[in-house]
């Protein structure tokens, strides 16, 4: 009766695990210039291991491009080293991120891999002619807030081929990813995501995007 109570206990905790954690959004380059860019806040949540997103940015109103956008989505948890959109209901694409739920413990300095999940739903990233480098390159102290934090670099690369089939004018074709996640408890820290357009013409921005901690 004892060993029960105890496995009961233990699968409650599981099961109530949650997390928050909230993120300053800035989209500060395009190859448009500064005409596509937002900031705002990005709040994940977990519980029960699923994950809920919150969305809040405001548009360039110099510009005009973009109004305000404001969405909630939920999905299952991704863990690992996963490259995913969270989006409005019904919308193709969204805003990348990539990896923002590891272990590091399952990771040693040097650590290398092209082993990368995609989702499937997503039209660019579907596309199984992406390959995709991850490296863990080095230990480092980052800032933030006027808090320092001694920090795992990671750099994710990718790429497919330009074709019909795969990359077309306009879409993105080439990604880099920096990734800086808290030694001591795996937290993510920050990340720039950076598409380019497809080879040869990679050297264009489309878009970067940067998540820093609050």
């Amino acid at each position: 009766m004892k060993y029960i109570l105890i496995v009961l206990l233990i699968t409650l905790s599981l099961n109530s695990f949650s997390e928050t954690r909230t993120y300053k959004f800035t989209r500060s380059e395009t190859m448009a210039g500064n005409v596509n860019s937002l900031e705002g806040n990005v709040t994940f949540s977990v519980e029960n291991n699923r994950e809920f997103v919150s969305v809040d940015f405001a548009g360039n109103h110099k510009f005009n491009f973009w109004d305000d956008i404001e969405f909630k989505s939920s999905m299952p948890l991704k863990n690992g080293l996963e490259l995913y959109d969270y989006r409005r209901k019904g919308s193709p694409v969204g805003f990348t991120i990539f990896a923002h739920h590891i272990s590091l413990i399952n990771y040693k300095k040097g650590f290398k891999t092209r082993d990368v999940e995609t989702e499937n739903r997503q039209p660019y990233f579907k596309d199984y002619s992406w390959r995709f480098y991850v490296n863990y390159e080095k230990d480092e102290s980052l800032s933030i807030n006027g808090k320092s934090y001694e920090a795992a670099f990671f750099t994710m690369k990718g790429s497919r081929p330009t074709g019909s089939e795969n990359c077309r004018p306009g879409q993105p074709g080439v990604i880099k990813v920096q990734t800086w996640y808290e030694i001591e408890t795996s937290l993510l820290l920050k990340q720039t995501v950076s598409k380019f357009m497809c080879k040869p013409a990679d050297y264009n921005l489309l878009e970067k995007d940067t998540y820093t901690l609050q």
